[in-house]
């Protein structure tokens, strides 16, 4: 078996609701992974790089936070969440505490 790298800001938090996560749900884990990446750089100032802009971080705090999305709404946060057997209002707290604070 292939050794994971899910050492990001929230891939230890994903591992917590599902320990066994293999194929497709990595690219899953990902889409959580960088949106929380987008939305820490447009927190702490980082946006304006030649990689991220200020749409990046407003976008990633949109997706995750979509009160509108359902579980059928494919790639929503609510839909990976259902994806990942992992609780949406679960992981957006454990989210919050690993960015201290509010998203």
């Amino acid at each position: 078996m292939t050794e994971k790298n899910l050492s990001g800001p929230c891939g230890e938090l994903l591992l917590d609701c599902h320990p066994s996560i293999q194929g497709e749900k990595l690219l899953l884990i990902a889409m959580v992974e960088r949106a929380v990446l987008d939305l820490l750089a447009y927190k702490s100032g980082g946006i304006g790089t030649q990689y991220l802009t200020p749409e990046d971080g407003i976008t990633a705090r949109e997706w995750l936070l979509d009160k509108e999305a359902t579980e059928q709404d494919e790639f929503s946060f609510a839909w990976v969440c259902e994806n990942l057997d992992c609780n949406k209002d679960v992981l957006l707290e454990k989210i919050k505490e690993k960015i201290g604070g509010e998203i």
